[in-house]
């Protein structure tokens, strides 16, 4: 009841009918698969994404994150020089900003180590999202993106939290390997996938599937 009244509910459903308006609003709001649940101003803008449990309790929990997020943004208005940081790194989070706006904004600025590890993390994984954007069905793509992401994990950027975008990186890398035989980058792949979506039922049949691929790439390695 208590979030009732403090929350305006709103479903949209893309239809991929032309005639239907907003069809480019999951999109525009950084949805990528469904259901994409998102905290919005009364303007629309992105305050918080929902990546928790979804009942009341988890809402309630990013509910509360917007919340935060206004707060931030009012007090960076306002000219609180800490709070400045605090919102360009959610900014960036929510996507609202690119990575080198957010670089360029806290030129300068003493960052906690925490901040510093947190724009770090926040850049690399719009990076990646920009690489991802050019995904498409052609194998093509796939490969030029597994590279570029090989490239930034041997460059120390870290890999992403978000598990969308977490799995994209870690399959595609995967993939990579496979095709090359490289069975270290393999296992380190599957490693990670395993750690992150090991307890899911829906991944069972993909992870066994990927611990045979792995048993084969072993056993035709060099001695």
């Amino acid at each position: 009841m208590k979030f009732s009244q403090a929350y305006v509910l709103f479903c949209h459903i893309t239809t991929n009918v032309p005639a239907d308006k907003h069809q480019d609003l999951l999109e525009a709001k950084g949805g990528q698969g469904f259901p994409h649940i998102v905290f919005l101003d009364g303007a629309g803008n992105v305050l918080a994404e929902h990546q928790g449990s979804r009942d009341a309790e988890g809402f309630s929990r990013t509910g509360g994150k917007a919340k935060s997020f206004l707060d931030v943004r009012a007090k960076a208005e306002k000219g609180d020089k800490a709070a400045e940081i605090d919102y360009a790194l959610a900014q960036l989070e929510l996507g609202q900003i690119k990575a080198a706006e957010a670089t360029e904004r806290l030129k300068g600025r003493k960052l906690t180590k925490e901040q510093q590890a947190k724009l770090d993390t926040l850049a690399a994984a719009a990076e990646m999202q920009e690489i991802m954007a050019t995904i498409t069905p052609e194998p093509e793509t796939q490969t030029a993106a597994a590279k570029k992401f090989l490239e930034m994990k041997k460059a120390g950027k870290p890999a992403p939290e978000d598990d969308q975008l977490f799995q994209v990186y870690w399959i595609l890398m995967m993939n990579l390997a496979e095709s090359q035989r490289e069975v270290a980058l393999f296992e380190e792949c599957l490693t990670a996938l395993k750690g992150r979506f090991g307890k899911l039922p829906q991944a069972a049949a993909f992870l066994k599937a990927k611990d045979e691929a792995l048993k084969k790439l072993k056993e035709g390695a060099p001695k």
